[in-house]
């Protein structure tokens, strides 16, 4: 009662999103509404966002469960979604390095918040990074999928989540690992810097209704997780030998023989420009 819903951002297979607004002091808010039977998925959201107290990540206000309806409310994050700057940009690629390099930073500093809280994420996506251009800033939201990793083991998913087309080999078989978000990281900057999608999407994905990227790539992609083929050594061939390396040891299907955030804040192409 003490808010009015300005209008709906997004929507996914769990959840709606809203942006509010406060009545008395017109404050803005976004409200995730979880219909009945997904009283259990807000709440395990609820508690993993309600630890975080960094700026590149979502800030717990409130959780309301009302009529068997949970709304989870957290600060107002302003700016455009990376995967709508892609598409407004007409499509545009960050086919120079250095720019790519600004992003994968912004990206990267957003994982090794959370990391610090022991958890991954799990679904990142373009659609999930949130950039604000005024001030160069990237903030990632919806932690909906999100599970902890206090090791270096591999743990059991209850069923799959995330994205198709960003999701890393092993969740198809319901297990995740600490390095699973490595993958979805390197997928977002492939796509960002080729234009295309290197990995199957789809008709539906696991947790959204929404095919990822399917304006620019719906026929620019393969059903398979093998890397490199034919046409990413192309790409490859035209990258510097830093970045060329880097998606090497970020595309590897084992998950414990991939990359780790401590190697990839390491890595030559990370450290350079």
């Amino acid at each position: 009662k003490n808010y009015n819903f300005v209008k709906r951002i997004g929507y996914g297979a769990t959840a709606e999103v809203y942006e509010i607004q406060h009545q008395k002091d017109k404050k803005l808010y976004i409200c995730k509404k979880f219909p009945h039977g997904k009283h259990e998925l807000s709440m395990r959201e609820m508690y993993v966002i309600k630890r975080f107290d960094d700026p590149h990540l979502p800030k717990f206000k409130n959780y309301i469960h009302l009529n068997g309806i949970s709304y989870l409310l957290m600060e107002y994050m302003p700016g455009t979604d990376l995967f709508d700057v892609f598409i407004t940009e007409r499509e545009r690629t960050y086919n120079q390095e250095k720019e790519l390099h600004d992003i994968a930073m912004g990206i990267f500093t957003c994982m090794k918040a959370y990391f610090r809280y022991n958890v991954q994420h799990l679904d990142i996506k373009l659609e999930n990074l949130i950039y604000t251009k005024e001030k160069p800033t990237i903030r990632i939201v919806d932690f909906g999928s999100a599970h902890y990793t206090y090791d270096n083991n591999l743990h059991s998913l209850g069923c799959p989540v995330g994205t198709r087309g960003y999701v890393a080999p092993e969740i198809k078989n319901r297990i995740y690992h600490r390095n699973t978000d490595i993958w979805s990281f390197g997928v977002c900057l492939w796509l960002l810097h080729t234009g295309y999608n290197p990995f199957r999407q789809d008709s539906e994905s696991y947790t959204s209704y929404e095919e990822p990227c399917s304006h620019h790539a719906e026929n620019k992609s393969r059903p398979s997780e093998d890397f490199p083929n034919r046409e990413d050594t192309r790409f490859l061939n035209s990258m510097s030998n830093g970045l060329c390396d880097l998606f090497l040891k970020i595309f590897v299907k084992n998950p414990k023989k991939r990359i780790s955030l401590e190697e990839l804040e390491k890595h030559e192409w990370m450290r350079s420009f």
